[in-house]
């Protein structure tokens, strides 16, 4: 009665943590999940951190502990993670993976500058020591000795760089100027009513002062704010390349061809001179028959409205226009009437321009221009027609 059975017994082995070696990190560098592993693989990790200012949590599980290095303070960090294996319920031996976490260089320079180029060499400065200087003026890489005269005169890039895992490159433009030369260039002379101008030295970045100056850093120039005359101007450039030039500048008043009004003018009015605010300028235009006079004749003109120009010669001169209206006679000729009757009613007599007035004999109304027959009387008469313009 004897019988048999079988059965299968699986045998799991136990994990093995395949982590790397001991490294170094820079602050910021990834801890990638590639590296830990186990064998067999898909294991699981339970780890304790002994440092957690390296970046990794104190402890914790998971698949895999990656994580971004970190180092906060200024100089290195170390910490050991201790790392145990979990396949199938079976758990492997701890393992210690130690690693290094460097503090990143700061190679930032301190500002320097500007220079004179007369100016004597300095060693610049960056927040972390230790690094190699180089770029144009540099007379010593290692204590980064400039040299502005070495240099030359314009805007020199500087490097400054610490070499290592974790090091740093930085740059920097460095001005070496020439002494600075504040020659003013000429301007003017100006006529009082000229717009502001804009005075201009070999160098800018100056700062201006002196009567007719509206704003120091422009250098703008008011003519008008200064007035006639002769006016000393400033031009200063501070530090230690500085310089200050002067310059007169001449503003001169303005002529005025302001023209007095005139007319309006019968075509049969003698000749006139016009007249202008300030005298000794050159008339022009229709019934101008002496340019030097302004002298004008409504006869030369003839009948319209005639654009007169005053002007005024030289670089502060002025020209000036007025309109001079000539008009026409008015024509006085009557309207023929008659003859009459003595016993005939009054009549209104017409002209070609109304408005005159009337005279004679038989006038009874000598605006209406009433003739009565009767108060005329038997006989020739003459009646006149006054216009009155």
């Amino acid at each position: 009665c004897i019988s048999t059975a079988t059965t299968t017994v699986v045998i799991n082995p136990t994990p093995v943590a395949n982590t790397p070696a001991n490294a170094t990190y820079c602050d910021g560098d990834p801890v990638p999940a590639s590296n830990f592993t186990s064998i067999p693989a898909g294991a699981t990790f339970t780890w304790t951190n002994s440092n957690t200012a390296i970046g990794l949590a104190a402890s914790g599980n998971g698949n895999t502990p990656a994580f971004t290095a970190t180092n906060n303070t200024a100089n290195p960090i170390t910490g050991t993670i201790t790392i145990t294996p979990t396949l199938n319920g079976c758990v492997g031996n701890p393992v210690n993976y130690t690693i290094t976490v460097n503090p990143n260089a700061d190679a930032t320079i301190n500002p320097a500058g500007p220079f004179c180029s007369g100016d004597p060499a300095v060693n610049l400065t960056a927040t972390d020591p230790g690094g190699t200087w180089s770029g144009t003026g540099i007379t010593n890489a290692n204590n980064g000795t400039f040299d502005p005269n070495a240099a030359g005169v314009g805007t020199h890039t500087i490097t400054y760089a610490i070499a290592g895992q974790c090091g740093d490159t930085q740059t920097v433009n460095i001005i070496v100027n020439t002494d600075a030369n504040a020659t003013i260039n000429p301007a003017g002379p100006f006529c009082q009513n000229d717009p502001v101008y804009n005075l201009v030295a070999v160098e800018p970045g100056g700062v201006w002062s002196g009567q007719g100056i509206t704003n120091a850093n422009t250098g703008a120039f008011d003519p008008n704010t200064a007035g006639p005359g002769t006016h000393t101007i400033t031009y200063g450039i501070a530090g230690n390349c500085g310089d200050t030039q002067t310059v007169d500048i001449l503003v001169i008043p303005n002529a005025d061809a302001t023209i007095t009004p005139s007319g309006p003018y019968c075509i049969n009015d003698p000749s006139v001179n016009l007249t202008g605010a300030t005298a000794g300028g050159t008339w022009s235009g229709n019934g101008i028959t002496n340019p030097a006079t302004g002298t004008f004749d409504p006869a030369t003109a003839g009948v319209g409205t005639h654009t007169i120009t005053y002007t005024i010669a030289g670089a502060c001169g002025d020209a000036q226009t007025t309109n001079i209206t000539v008009t026409p006679l008015d024509d006085p000729t009557i309207t023929q009437v008659g003859p009459f009757c003595v016993s005939e009613p009054q009549i209104l007599l017409t002209a070609a321009t109304a408005g005159g007035t009337w005279s004679g004999t038989g006038i009874t109304d000598p605006n209406a221009g009433a003739f009565s027959p009767a108060a005329a009387g038997p006989g020739t008469h003459q009646i006149i027609y006054n216009t009155g313009g």
